[in-house]
Protein backbone atom coordinates (compact mmCIF):
# COMPACT_ATOMS: atom_id res chain seq x y z
CA UNK A 1 0.00 0.00 0.00
CA UNK A 2 2.86 2.39 0.79
CA UNK A 3 4.48 1.66 -2.78
CA UNK A 4 1.13 2.55 -4.42
CA UNK A 5 0.90 5.48 -2.33
CA UNK A 6 4.03 6.86 -3.83
CA UNK A 7 3.31 5.94 -6.95
CA UNK A 8 0.11 7.86 -7.33
CA UNK A 9 1.87 10.99 -5.87
CA UNK A 10 4.49 10.29 -8.35
CA UNK A 11 2.15 10.21 -10.95
CA UNK A 12 0.33 13.51 -9.74
CA UNK A 13 3.17 15.05 -9.78
CA UNK A 14 4.52 13.96 -13.28
CA UNK A 15 0.94 15.17 -14.41
CA UNK A 16 1.18 18.63 -12.72
CA UNK A 17 4.51 18.96 -13.92
CA UNK A 18 3.37 17.76 -17.76
CA UNK A 19 0.55 20.74 -17.42
CA UNK A 20 2.79 23.53 -16.66
CA UNK A 21 5.23 22.18 -19.35
CA UNK A 22 2.04 22.56 -21.61
CA UNK A 23 0.38 26.31 -20.87
CA UNK A 24 4.18 27.31 -21.18
CA UNK A 25 3.83 26.17 -24.55
CA UNK A 26 0.70 27.14 -24.99
CA UNK A 27 0.88 30.48 -23.58
CA UNK A 28 4.49 31.13 -26.08
CA UNK A 29 2.46 30.01 -28.89
CA UNK A 30 -0.25 32.35 -28.17
CA UNK A 31 2.38 35.00 -27.54
CA UNK A 32 4.15 34.35 -30.95
CA UNK A 33 0.88 34.53 -32.47
CA UNK A 34 -0.17 37.88 -30.96
CA UNK A 35 3.71 39.24 -31.76
CA UNK A 36 2.90 37.96 -34.99
CA UNK A 37 -0.41 39.81 -35.84
CA UNK A 38 1.27 42.71 -34.50
CA UNK A 39 4.08 42.10 -36.86
CA UNK A 40 2.04 41.91 -39.47
CA UNK A 41 -0.34 44.99 -38.81
CA UNK A 42 2.37 47.39 -37.96
CA UNK A 43 4.31 45.90 -41.87
CA UNK A 44 0.84 46.30 -43.38
CA UNK A 45 0.43 49.57 -41.46
CA UNK A 46 4.25 50.25 -42.94
CA UNK A 47 3.60 49.80 -46.20
CA UNK A 48 0.55 52.04 -46.43
CA UNK A 49 2.20 54.88 -44.89
CA UNK A 50 4.50 54.50 -47.41
CA UNK A 51 1.89 54.14 -50.52
CA UNK A 52 0.33 57.56 -49.47
CA UNK A 53 3.47 58.98 -49.27
CA UNK A 54 4.16 57.95 -53.09
CA UNK A 55 0.73 59.12 -53.51
CA UNK A 56 0.90 62.06 -52.31
CA UNK A 57 4.73 63.38 -53.86
CA UNK A 58 2.93 62.25 -57.11
CA UNK A 59 0.03 64.83 -56.44
CA UNK A 60 2.67 67.06 -55.67
CA UNK A 61 4.30 66.80 -59.09
CA UNK A 62 1.20 67.35 -60.69
CA UNK A 63 2.16 70.86 -61.24
CA UNK A 64 -1.56 71.98 -61.22
CA UNK A 65 -2.30 70.17 -58.57
CA UNK A 66 -1.83 72.52 -56.02
CA UNK A 67 -0.86 76.36 -55.83
CA UNK A 68 2.85 76.99 -54.66
CA UNK A 69 2.19 78.48 -51.40
CA UNK A 70 -0.04 76.13 -50.44
CA UNK A 71 -0.44 73.55 -47.93
CA UNK A 72 -3.53 71.04 -47.93
CA UNK A 73 -4.86 67.85 -46.09
CA UNK A 74 -6.71 65.75 -47.55
CA UNK A 75 -8.14 62.37 -48.02
CA UNK A 76 -6.65 60.03 -50.57
CA UNK A 77 -9.54 57.82 -51.44
CA UNK A 78 -12.28 60.13 -49.99
CA UNK A 79 -12.62 58.52 -46.59
CA UNK A 80 -13.55 55.40 -47.95
CA UNK A 81 -10.81 54.05 -46.78
CA UNK A 82 -9.04 54.26 -43.40
CA UNK A 83 -5.71 55.74 -42.59
CA UNK A 84 -5.32 57.60 -46.07
CA UNK A 85 -4.77 61.20 -44.72
CA UNK A 86 -1.85 62.89 -46.14
CA UNK A 87 -0.52 66.61 -45.80
CA UNK A 88 0.41 68.29 -48.73
CA UNK A 89 2.87 71.78 -49.00
CA UNK A 90 4.84 73.18 -51.65
CA UNK A 91 6.61 76.27 -51.16
CA UNK A 92 9.25 77.93 -53.21
CA UNK A 93 13.47 77.15 -52.64
CA UNK A 94 15.53 78.98 -54.29
CA UNK A 95 14.99 77.84 -58.45
CA UNK A 96 13.06 74.78 -57.21
CA UNK A 97 9.94 73.70 -55.83
CA UNK A 98 10.32 72.42 -52.21
CA UNK A 99 7.63 69.53 -51.80
CA UNK A 100 6.31 68.19 -48.42
CA UNK A 101 4.44 65.28 -48.00
CA UNK A 102 2.86 63.77 -44.34
CA UNK A 103 1.21 60.79 -43.61
CA UNK A 104 -0.30 59.03 -40.43
CA UNK A 105 -2.08 56.75 -39.06
CA UNK A 106 -2.59 55.17 -35.33
CA UNK A 107 0.66 57.00 -34.10
CA UNK A 108 2.73 56.33 -36.95
CA UNK A 109 3.87 59.26 -39.20
CA UNK A 110 5.81 58.80 -42.24
CA UNK A 111 6.86 62.39 -43.63
CA UNK A 112 9.05 63.25 -46.76
CA UNK A 113 10.51 66.25 -48.34
CA UNK A 114 12.09 66.90 -51.73
CA UNK A 115 13.40 69.61 -54.15
CA UNK A 116 11.32 69.07 -57.11
CA UNK A 117 12.28 69.96 -60.94
CA UNK A 118 11.35 69.18 -64.55
CA UNK A 119 12.85 67.46 -66.81
CA UNK A 120 13.67 69.42 -70.52
CA UNK A 121 10.59 69.15 -73.67
CA UNK A 122 11.85 68.14 -76.22
CA UNK A 123 12.60 71.78 -77.72
CA UNK A 124 14.56 72.55 -74.71
CA UNK A 125 16.80 70.37 -75.55
CA UNK A 126 19.43 72.02 -77.16
CA UNK A 127 23.51 72.70 -76.89
CA UNK A 128 23.03 76.27 -78.31
CA UNK A 129 20.54 78.86 -78.30
CA UNK A 130 21.72 82.19 -79.48
CA UNK A 131 19.77 85.29 -79.49
CA UNK A 132 18.68 86.40 -83.22
CA UNK A 133 20.62 89.79 -83.25
CA UNK A 134 21.13 89.33 -87.31
CA UNK A 135 25.01 88.47 -86.91
CA UNK A 136 26.32 85.06 -87.34
CA UNK A 137 28.60 83.39 -84.76
CA UNK A 138 32.06 83.37 -85.10
CA UNK A 139 34.04 79.91 -83.82
CA UNK A 140 38.01 79.40 -83.54
CA UNK A 141 40.12 76.86 -81.84
CA UNK A 142 38.49 73.24 -80.38
CA UNK A 143 35.54 75.12 -80.17
CA UNK A 144 32.60 72.42 -80.08
CA UNK A 145 28.66 72.62 -80.44
CA UNK A 146 27.53 68.96 -80.15
CA UNK A 147 23.67 68.75 -80.36
CA UNK A 148 20.80 71.07 -82.24
CA UNK A 149 21.71 74.81 -82.39
CA UNK A 150 19.20 77.69 -82.50
CA UNK A 151 21.27 80.26 -84.51
CA UNK A 152 20.04 84.00 -86.69
CA UNK A 153 19.30 83.43 -90.12
CA UNK A 154 23.51 84.78 -90.46
CA UNK A 155 24.62 81.10 -88.98
CA UNK A 156 27.67 80.14 -88.34
CA UNK A 157 31.17 81.25 -89.64
CA UNK A 158 35.12 79.96 -89.22
CA UNK A 159 37.45 82.55 -87.71
CA UNK A 160 40.63 82.58 -87.54
CA UNK A 161 41.13 84.45 -84.06
CA UNK A 162 44.63 85.60 -82.15
CA UNK A 163 46.84 83.05 -84.46
CA UNK A 164 44.56 80.00 -83.85
CA UNK A 165 42.54 78.44 -86.38
CA UNK A 166 38.96 76.46 -86.42
CA UNK A 167 40.36 72.74 -85.72
CA UNK A 168 36.91 71.08 -85.83
CA UNK A 169 34.87 69.06 -88.24
CA UNK A 170 31.57 70.26 -89.24
CA UNK A 171 30.40 73.50 -86.78
CA UNK A 172 27.02 72.45 -85.56
CA UNK A 173 26.97 68.47 -84.81
CA UNK A 174 22.98 68.50 -84.62
CA UNK A 175 20.64 70.30 -86.23
CA UNK A 176 20.06 74.10 -86.97
CA UNK A 177 16.66 76.07 -86.23
CA UNK A 178 16.13 79.83 -86.45
CA UNK A 179 16.23 81.71 -83.12
CA UNK A 180 14.01 84.21 -82.00
CA UNK A 181 15.43 88.01 -81.19
CA UNK A 182 15.09 87.15 -77.89
CA UNK A 183 15.75 83.92 -75.51
CA UNK A 184 13.25 82.12 -74.51
CA UNK A 185 11.94 83.68 -70.98
CA UNK A 186 12.59 82.83 -67.87
CA UNK A 187 10.16 81.89 -65.63
CA UNK A 188 8.31 85.15 -63.84
CA UNK A 189 6.65 83.61 -60.28
CA UNK A 190 10.30 82.55 -59.42
CA UNK A 191 11.87 85.55 -61.07
CA UNK A 192 9.13 87.63 -58.87
CA UNK A 193 10.22 85.47 -55.38
CA UNK A 194 14.22 85.87 -56.16
CA UNK A 195 13.85 89.48 -57.31
CA UNK A 196 11.59 89.90 -54.00
CA UNK A 197 13.78 87.94 -51.64
CA UNK A 198 17.13 89.62 -52.88
CA UNK A 199 15.86 92.97 -51.89
CA UNK A 200 13.39 92.67 -49.11
CA UNK A 201 14.28 90.37 -45.65
CA UNK A 202 11.35 88.39 -45.03
CA UNK A 203 9.89 90.04 -41.83
CA UNK A 204 8.09 86.14 -41.11
CA UNK A 205 10.58 84.03 -40.55
CA UNK A 206 11.91 83.39 -37.11
CA UNK A 207 15.64 85.55 -37.12
CA UNK A 208 19.07 83.68 -35.56
CA UNK A 209 22.82 84.68 -35.48
CA UNK A 210 25.07 83.37 -37.94
CA UNK A 211 27.17 80.59 -35.76
CA UNK A 212 31.28 80.73 -34.91
CA UNK A 213 33.08 79.01 -36.65
CA UNK A 214 33.84 75.86 -35.52
CA UNK A 215 29.99 75.57 -34.82
CA UNK A 216 26.98 73.50 -36.96
CA UNK A 217 23.38 74.47 -37.75
CA UNK A 218 20.65 71.85 -39.24
CA UNK A 219 17.05 72.88 -39.75
CA UNK A 220 14.28 70.52 -41.14
CA UNK A 221 12.45 71.43 -44.20
CA UNK A 222 9.40 70.81 -42.29
CA UNK A 223 8.70 73.55 -40.24
CA UNK A 224 9.74 77.25 -41.72
CA UNK A 225 12.75 78.11 -42.69
CA UNK A 226 15.04 80.22 -40.09
CA UNK A 227 16.67 83.38 -41.30
CA UNK A 228 20.20 84.85 -41.17
CA UNK A 229 20.00 88.29 -41.46
CA UNK A 230 23.23 90.08 -41.94
CA UNK A 231 24.17 93.89 -42.39
CA UNK A 232 27.66 94.02 -42.48
CA UNK A 233 30.27 92.11 -44.54
CA UNK A 234 30.80 88.51 -43.46
CA UNK A 235 33.55 86.11 -44.17
CA UNK A 236 31.44 82.13 -43.28
CA UNK A 237 34.70 80.34 -42.20
CA UNK A 238 34.82 76.72 -40.53
CA UNK A 239 31.15 76.52 -40.00
CA UNK A 240 28.32 73.64 -41.09
CA UNK A 241 24.64 75.40 -42.31
CA UNK A 242 22.87 72.96 -43.28
CA UNK A 243 19.03 72.30 -44.70
CA UNK A 244 16.01 75.02 -44.07
CA UNK A 245 18.42 78.20 -43.77
CA UNK A 246 18.14 81.54 -45.74
CA UNK A 247 21.39 83.90 -45.31
CA UNK A 248 20.20 87.54 -46.09
CA UNK A 249 22.64 90.18 -46.48
CA UNK A 250 22.80 93.77 -47.95
CA UNK A 251 26.53 93.88 -47.53
CA UNK A 252 28.98 91.56 -49.42
CA UNK A 253 29.29 87.87 -48.45
CA UNK A 254 32.54 85.75 -48.52
CA UNK A 255 32.49 81.84 -48.37
CA UNK A 256 35.49 80.43 -47.34
CA UNK A 257 36.53 77.15 -48.67
CA UNK A 258 36.50 75.76 -45.42
CA UNK A 259 32.58 76.12 -44.67
CA UNK A 260 30.27 73.36 -44.94
CA UNK A 261 26.97 74.39 -46.79
CA UNK A 262 24.50 71.69 -48.08
CA UNK A 263 21.03 72.95 -49.58
CA UNK A 264 21.19 76.65 -48.14
CA UNK A 265 20.04 79.79 -49.92
CA UNK A 266 22.75 82.49 -50.28
CA UNK A 267 21.03 86.45 -50.92
CA UNK A 268 23.44 89.05 -51.31
CA UNK A 269 24.74 92.31 -53.30
CA UNK A 270 28.24 90.89 -53.45
CA UNK A 271 29.01 87.30 -52.92
CA UNK A 272 32.67 85.89 -53.29
CA UNK A 273 33.62 82.18 -53.65
CA UNK A 274 36.91 81.00 -52.36
CA UNK A 275 39.35 78.93 -54.40
CA UNK A 276 38.68 75.02 -53.44
CA UNK A 277 35.25 75.21 -51.57
CA UNK A 278 33.05 72.31 -51.64
CA UNK A 279 29.06 72.46 -51.05
CA UNK A 280 25.78 72.26 -52.92
CA UNK A 281 24.06 75.23 -52.14
CA UNK A 282 22.10 78.04 -54.09
CA UNK A 283 23.61 81.56 -54.00
CA UNK A 284 22.14 84.57 -55.54
CA UNK A 285 23.74 88.30 -56.43
CA UNK A 286 22.49 91.94 -57.43
CA UNK A 287 25.96 92.97 -58.50
CA UNK A 288 28.50 90.49 -58.37
CA UNK A 289 28.88 86.82 -57.92
CA UNK A 290 32.23 84.86 -58.28
CA UNK A 291 33.45 81.74 -57.39
CA UNK A 292 37.09 80.74 -57.44
CA UNK A 293 39.37 78.56 -58.61
CA UNK A 294 38.99 74.71 -57.97
CA UNK A 295 35.86 74.95 -56.44
CA UNK A 296 32.77 71.57 -56.65
CA UNK A 297 29.37 72.64 -56.19
CA UNK A 298 27.51 69.61 -56.42
CA UNK A 299 23.96 68.72 -57.79
CA UNK A 300 21.52 70.77 -57.65
CA UNK A 301 23.15 74.23 -56.84
CA UNK A 302 22.31 77.40 -59.08
CA UNK A 303 24.31 80.30 -59.44
CA UNK A 304 22.07 83.49 -60.51
CA UNK A 305 22.63 87.04 -60.84
CA UNK A 306 19.61 89.14 -60.99
CA UNK A 307 20.14 92.93 -61.70
CA UNK A 308 17.74 95.04 -60.24
CA UNK A 309 17.29 99.20 -60.06
CA UNK A 310 20.90 100.29 -60.65
CA UNK A 311 20.16 102.67 -57.69
CA UNK A 312 19.89 99.59 -55.31
CA UNK A 313 22.99 97.84 -56.37
CA UNK A 314 26.19 97.97 -54.59
CA UNK A 315 28.30 99.03 -57.18
CA UNK A 316 26.95 100.71 -60.40
CA UNK A 317 29.59 98.83 -62.28
CA UNK A 318 28.78 96.15 -64.98
CA UNK A 319 27.09 93.57 -63.09
CA UNK A 320 29.19 90.09 -63.25
CA UNK A 321 28.42 86.28 -62.57
CA UNK A 322 32.23 84.38 -63.05
CA UNK A 323 33.12 80.88 -62.85
CA UNK A 324 36.96 80.60 -62.50
CA UNK A 325 39.19 77.87 -63.99
CA UNK A 326 39.07 73.90 -62.92
CA UNK A 327 35.55 75.21 -60.77
CA UNK A 328 32.69 72.53 -61.26
CA UNK A 329 29.14 73.29 -61.52
CA UNK A 330 26.80 70.55 -61.45
CA UNK A 331 23.18 72.54 -62.01
CA UNK A 332 22.24 76.08 -63.17
CA UNK A 333 23.68 79.29 -64.20
CA UNK A 334 22.06 82.29 -64.72
CA UNK A 335 21.91 85.76 -65.34
CA UNK A 336 18.69 88.37 -65.40
CA UNK A 337 19.37 92.32 -66.34
CA UNK A 338 16.47 92.80 -67.91
CA UNK A 339 16.19 96.49 -70.24
CA UNK A 340 20.00 96.49 -70.36
CA UNK A 341 21.58 97.01 -73.64
CA UNK A 342 24.95 99.63 -73.54
CA UNK A 343 26.24 97.14 -70.06
CA UNK A 344 24.38 93.95 -70.15
CA UNK A 345 25.68 91.44 -67.27
CA UNK A 346 28.58 89.77 -68.12
CA UNK A 347 28.80 85.57 -67.35
CA UNK A 348 31.95 84.12 -67.63
CA UNK A 349 33.17 80.62 -67.29
CA UNK A 350 36.85 80.59 -67.45
CA UNK A 351 39.04 78.03 -69.55
CA UNK A 352 38.57 74.45 -67.98
CA UNK A 353 35.65 75.21 -65.77
CA UNK A 354 32.65 72.92 -66.27
CA UNK A 355 29.24 73.59 -66.12
CA UNK A 356 27.00 70.16 -65.80
CA UNK A 357 23.59 71.07 -66.47
CA UNK A 358 22.15 74.71 -68.12
CA UNK A 359 23.62 78.17 -68.59
CA UNK A 360 21.40 81.04 -69.46
CA UNK A 361 23.28 84.39 -70.04
CA UNK A 362 20.78 87.12 -70.48
CA UNK A 363 23.77 89.61 -71.97
CA UNK A 364 26.85 88.76 -72.61
CA UNK A 365 28.57 85.47 -72.30
CA UNK A 366 32.19 84.48 -72.13
CA UNK A 367 32.94 81.10 -72.59
CA UNK A 368 36.13 79.46 -72.42
CA UNK A 369 35.38 76.37 -70.32
CA UNK A 370 33.08 73.48 -71.20
CA UNK A 371 28.94 73.17 -70.81
CA UNK A 372 27.63 69.54 -70.60
CA UNK A 373 23.90 70.58 -70.87
CA UNK A 374 22.46 73.96 -72.78
CA UNK A 375 23.47 76.68 -72.94
CA UNK A 376 21.91 80.05 -74.35
CA UNK A 377 22.77 83.85 -74.57
CA UNK A 378 22.24 87.16 -76.24
CA UNK A 379 25.38 87.64 -77.20
CA UNK A 380 29.21 85.94 -77.11
CA UNK A 381 32.36 88.16 -75.81
CA UNK A 382 35.66 87.14 -76.27
CA UNK A 383 38.18 89.31 -74.15
CA UNK A 384 42.21 88.66 -75.38
CA UNK A 385 44.96 90.50 -74.46
CA UNK A 386 45.23 92.29 -77.57
CA UNK A 387 41.32 92.76 -78.54
CA UNK A 388 37.54 92.63 -77.27
CA UNK A 389 35.15 90.59 -79.99
CA UNK A 390 31.70 90.10 -80.30
CA UNK A 391 30.11 86.71 -80.91
CA UNK A 392 33.33 84.98 -81.27
CA UNK A 393 34.26 81.82 -79.56
CA UNK A 394 36.87 80.25 -79.02
CA UNK A 395 37.77 77.05 -77.77
CA UNK A 396 34.59 76.44 -75.79
CA UNK A 397 32.56 73.36 -75.67
CA UNK A 398 28.62 73.39 -75.70
CA UNK A 399 27.96 69.17 -75.49
CA UNK A 400 24.64 68.92 -74.74
CA UNK A 401 25.03 65.11 -75.54
CA UNK A 402 27.28 64.54 -72.37
CA UNK A 403 24.63 65.38 -70.19
CA UNK A 404 22.28 62.46 -68.80
CA UNK A 405 18.68 62.00 -70.39
CA UNK A 406 17.72 61.87 -67.10
CA UNK A 407 18.48 64.78 -65.78
CA UNK A 408 16.33 67.35 -64.29
CA UNK A 409 16.48 71.11 -63.89
CA UNK A 410 14.60 74.04 -62.79
CA UNK A 411 11.22 75.12 -63.93
CA UNK A 412 12.87 78.35 -64.17
CA UNK A 413 14.35 77.67 -67.64
CA UNK A 414 11.60 75.84 -69.51
CA UNK A 415 7.88 75.13 -69.92
CA UNK A 416 8.21 71.20 -69.16
CA UNK A 417 5.34 70.22 -66.80
CA UNK A 418 6.52 66.36 -66.14
CA UNK A 419 7.99 67.39 -62.45
CA UNK A 420 10.57 65.00 -60.61
CA UNK A 421 12.47 64.78 -57.38
CA UNK A 422 16.04 66.00 -57.91
CA UNK A 423 16.99 65.44 -54.28
CA UNK A 424 15.63 64.46 -51.00
CA UNK A 425 16.00 66.85 -48.55
CA UNK A 426 16.10 66.75 -44.53
CA UNK A 427 12.93 66.57 -42.86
Amino acid sequence: MGNAGKLKGGALLLVIAMSVIILVILSSLMLMQQYSRGYFLQGNRAQRLENNVTSGLNLLLADAFIPEGSRLAMSLYGDTVPGDSVWLEKRPWGIFQLGLVATFEQGDTLRQAGLMGVKAEPNECYALYLANEDRPVSLSGRTVINGDAYLPPAGVRIAYIEGTAYEGGKPVQGTTHDSEASLPPLQPDIITHLLHDLEIVPDSLELISLPPPGDSLLRSFVPPALLLSLTDSVYMSGMALRGNLIVHSTAPVTIAADANLEDILVFAPVIRVEDGFSGRLQLFASDTLIVGRECRLDYPSALGLLNIDTAKVVNTIQPLLRVDSASIVKGTVFTYAPGRDQDMAILKIAQDALVYGQVYADGWLELKGTVQGSTACRRFILQTPSSLYENFVLNAVMDFKARSPFYAGSRLLGNARKGTVVKWVYN
